[in-house]
C-alpha cells in the first residue's frame, strides 16, 4: 500500500510542472485606452439623433445595446469557432440578447423579452437617481432612433413599436426585412439612453445616463474623456469555472485625447497606454521592435481599398470588360503599399472572417471566378479586342488628393496602361470628392479609388439593388432586385445564409467593384490586462464590453518597470 501510495506522489510530482493554476482577477486599477479613429479629436454631440458615429465610439462604454455578440462563448476565450474580428456584422448564430433576455422573430412582428434586473446607476447632474430598465426606456430609445436622420434605414420597414407588459416590447414589421437586428440590436447609434437624459440635453456628455459598465466621471475638452466603474452592472463573467457578478474589476478607464499619431503610438510604447484599439499598420514594426513584450493580435480586416465602377455607362456597362480590368490589375503590388507581405486576393463581397456558411473561400470558387483575381495582362489584351478594344481607351479616375489616394491612383494608371487602357486622373479635395460619391446617381463618370467597409454581408448584396441609397455603380438588373426581396423576406437564418453565399458568387461574377488589398488591422495590449484575446469586436464599432471583463496584473506591471 505505501509502495503504491509513494508511486502515485512521484507521478503526481512530475506532472506538477505542466499544471496552469489560473489567476485570480484582481480589483481595482485603471486602464488607459486608445483608440484609432476617435482618439485624436474631442468627442462631438453625444445625441445620436446628430448621427456622429465617433461619438458613438465614446458613448458605448456606457451604454449597453439590446444585442452583442456571444465572445465568452464562442470567441477565442471559449469554443474559438468566430473570431469577433467584424465591425458592423455578427453572424446570428454567434448573437446574444443583451438588454433583452429573449426575442421571437416571424415575417409580421418582433418580440423582445426585456432583461430583468438592469438598472440605471442615475446621474446627479440631471437629478435622476437609479432605477431600474424596463420595456417603456426599450420602447422609447427604439422611437428616438427611428424617428432620428440615422435611423431612416430602419424606419422604412417598422410600423410600430409598443410596450406589451413591463418587460415585453413588439415592433410591428410594415414589411418583414433581415437588417432589423443589426440597425435596431447593435448598430452603432442603437444604444439606450435614459429618457431623462434626452430631457436635460443629449448632446452634452454630463448628462448622460445609461445601463452599461462605467459612468462618465470627467471630460475635459482636449485632454481626457474618464470614466469611472457603475458598481450596478448587471453583467457577469465566468473565468475558470468561477463567476464574478461584481464588475467591471477596474475603478477606471481613461481615454486620453492626442492629435499626433506619433504621439499615441510612443504613449503606447512606453507603458502610459494598456490597450491600443487598431493602431495604423506603418507603426506595427515601431512597436515590435520597440517594445517586444506587447502583445498584438493582427488580422485581415473588413475594411478594404479598391476601384469603383460606373456600370451604367460604356465602358464598364460591359461585363467581360470589368473581367479585363480586373485581371489588368495587380493586387500584390496594391498590397505591398501597406508593407505587410501577402495578403489575401479574394476577399470580396464576402469578408475572409465569416463562416463557411457565408463565403466561399479563392480555392471554392469555380475556375472562370478565380482568373478574374489573377494578374494576367495578355488575357486581359484578349478580352479588351475580343469586345470591341483592340488598343484599348481613355477612361477618367477619380479620386481624393490624399497623398495615399493619389499614389494608389498613379499605380492604377501605369497598370492599366499595359493593356492599353489610357487613365486620366481627376483629383479632388475630400468634401468635393464625397459629395460626388454621395449624389445619385453618383456625379462621377468612369471609375474612382474608393475604401470602406465589408462586414455586413447582407449589406453589401443588397447596396446593389437598383434603389438602394448606395448604389453608387448605378447597378440595374432586375433579376437581382427580385433575389433582394427575397432574401430581405427570409427569416430562417441558415437558408439566408445560403442564400448570401450563393448570391455572393454572382456578385463576384458582375465584377462591379476591383477589390485590391484588405486593410490589416490589429490591437496592442500589455501583459498586465489579462481576461482579454484579442477579440476586435462584439458590436458595431464597439470592443469595450470585452474590456469591462478585463483586470488588471498591477504587480506584474510593476515587475516589468512600469
Amino acid at each position: 500500500m505505501k509502495i503504491h501510495k509513494m508511486k502515485w506522489m512521484l507521478l503526481f510530482l512530475l506532472i506538477l510542472p505542466s499544471v496552469s493554476f489560473a489567476e485570480k482577477p484582481q480589483y481595482g486599477g485603471e486602464i488607459t485606452v486608445l483608440h484609432r479613429f476617435v482618439s485624436a479629436a474631442d468627442p462631438a454631440s453625444a445625441d445620436v439623433a446628430d448621427g456622429f458615429w465617433t461619438s458613438t465610439v465614446w458613448l458605448a462604454a456606457i451604454a449597453d445595446r439590446p444585442f452583442l455578440g456571444d465572445y465568452e462563448k464562442y470567441g477565442p476565450r471559449g469554443t474559438n469557432e468566430y473570431s469577433f474580428e467584424a465591425l458592423a456584422y455578427l453572424p446570428e448564430q454567434y448573437t446574444r440578447g443583451n438588454l433583452i433576455e429573449s426575442w421571437e422573430v416571424t415575417t409580421e412582428k418582433i418580440t423582445w423579452n426585456i432583461r430583468k434586473g438592469v438598472m440605471f446607476p442615475g446621474n446627479k447632474n440631471i437629478g435622476m437617481g437609479k432605477r431600474e430598465y424596463t420595456a417603456d426606456d426599450c420602447v422609447f430609445s427604439l422611437n428616438y432612433y427611428l424617428n432620428s436622420p440615422p435611423g431612416k434605414l430602419a424606419r422604412g420597414y417598422i410600423a410600430d413599436v409598443k410596450k406589451i407588459g413591463k418587460y415585453k416590447v413588439e415592433l410591428t414589421f410594415d414589411h418583414y426585412d433581415l437588417t432589423w437586428m443589426f440597425y435596431l440590436g447593435y448598430e452603432d447609434r442603437a444604444a439606450h439612453i435614459a429618457k431623462e437624459t434626452y430631457d436635460a440635453g443629449a448632446a452634452k456628455w454630463e448628462n448622460q445616463a445609461s445601463t452599461g459598465p462605467w459612468m462618465i466621471d470627467e471630460y475635459v475638452s482636449g485632454s481626457y474623456m474618464s470614466y469611472k466603474k457603475n458598481p450596478i452592472w448587471w453583467d457577469t463573467t465566468t473565468i475558470d469555472g468561477i463567476v464574478y457578478d461584481d464588475i467591471p474589476f477596474m475603478d477606471k478607464m481613461i481615454w486620453p485625447i492626442i492629435p499626433d499619431v506619433s504621439t499615441q503610438v510612443a504613449a503606447l510604447r512606453t507603458g502610459k497606454v494598456d490597450y491600443f484599439w487598431n493602431p495604423n499598420s506603418p507603426y506595427w514594426d515601431e512597436l515590435d521592435k520597440g517594445a517586444p513584450q506587447l502583445k498584438s493580435h493582427k488580422f485581415t480586416g473588413v475594411y478594404s481599398f479598391g476601384i469603383d465602377m460606373r456600370v451604367d455607362e460604356p465602358p464598364f456597362n460591359n461585363k467581360n470588360v470589368r473581367h479585363a480590368m480586373s485581371m489588368a490589375t495587380n493586387r500584390k503590388a496594391f498590397a505591398r503599399l501597406q508593407d505587410r507581405g501577402d495578403l489575401p486576393n479574394y476577399f470580396y463581397p464576402i469578408w475572409v472572417g465569416h463562416p463557411d456558411t457565408l463565403r466561399y473561400s479563392y480555392e471554392d470558387l469555380p475556375k472562370n471566378l478565380q482568373k478574374l483575381f489573377n494578374y494576367d495582362v495578355e488575357e486581359a489584351k484578349k478580352i479588351l479586342a475580343k469586345e470591341g478594344y483592340p488598343n484599348g481607351f481613355k477612361v477618367d479616375v477619380y479620386t481624393k488628393t490624399a497623398a495615399e489616394d493619389t499614389d494608389r491612383a498613379s499605380l492604377l494608371k501605369d497598370m492599366w496602361s499595359k493593356v492599353g487602357v489610357e487613365v486620366n486622373i481627376i483629383a479632388k479635395d475630400s468634401v468635393s470628392f464625397d459629395k460626388m460619391y454621395r449624389s445619385r446617381p453618383v456625379e462621377m463618370h468612369g471609375a474612382w479609388t474608393m475604401a470602406g467597409s465589408h462586414g455586413n454581408p447582407a449589406e453589401i448584396l443588397l447596396a446593389r439593388e437598383s434603389t438602394h441609397h448606395w448604389n453608387s455603380n448605378v447597378y440595374s438588373n432586375i433579376w437581382w432586385d427580385t433575389q433582394m426581396g427575397k432574401l430581405k423576406q427570409t427569416v430562417d437564418i441558415k437558408k439566408r445564409h445560403e442564400m448570401i453565399k450563393e448570391l455572393s458568387l454572382f456578385l463576384t461574377d458582375e465584377s462591379l467593384v476591383i477589390k485590391t488589398d484588405p486593410r490589416m488591422e490589429g490591437v496592442y495590449w500589455w501583459p498586465w490586462v489579462k481576461n482579454y484575446y484579442g477579440e476586435f469586436a462584439v458590436a458595431d464599432n464597439d470592443f469595450q464590453p470585452i474590456l469591462a471583463k478585463a483586470w488588471l496584473d498591477q504587480k506584474k506591471k510593476k515587475e516589468m518597470g512600469y
